[in-house]
């Protein structure tokens, strides 16, 4: 009964975090292969995708269920990565979490951290982790 609730909540109320549209359709328009690495079930993920009209631009989505191991091992990035055929040194991971962040540095991966005052994790640890450190994915627009 859970996942119907979350599902409906994540098709008609969850938002994108401000400025991940517009950096998507970008992206997608310079030509750069999208992925998802997520910890939500695919039901989930998609359908907030489809309500902001930006399905087209994600190539492929990869679940830490798919993986086999969440977020505190680079599992669901190199999976992901696998997907896109792209190596880990020539991609760009966007993480709000420290947790996950680590784990894609530990892979090779180069990692913006998009702080989230919502999250329980402090900006001065996701900056000590990642590459770069934005407040908010208009920065990189």
């Amino acid at each position: 009964a859970w996942k119907a609730i979350a599902g409906d909540v994540y098709a008609t109320s969850v938002e994108m975090k401000q400025g991940a549209a517009e950096l998507l359709v970008r992206l997608a328009g310079a030509g750069k292969k999208i992925g998802v690495a997520t910890a939500l079930d695919e039901a989930l993920a998609m359908p907030c995708f489809e309500r902001h009209g930006l399905r087209s631009s994600v190539h492929s989505l990869t679940t830490v269920e798919e993986a086999g191991a969440d977020k505190n091992f680079p599992d669901v990035y190199l999976l992901e990565c696998e997907k896109l055929g792209c190596a880990p040194g020539e991609t760009v991971v966007v993480e709000d979490s420290a947790t996950g962040a680590r784990a894609a540095k530990s892979a090779g991966f180069c990692v913006v951290g998009v702080f989230d005052p919502n999250a329980d994790c402090p900006r001065e640890e996701l900056a000590a982790v990642c590459d770069r450190c934005v407040d908010s994915l208009t920065e990189l627009l």
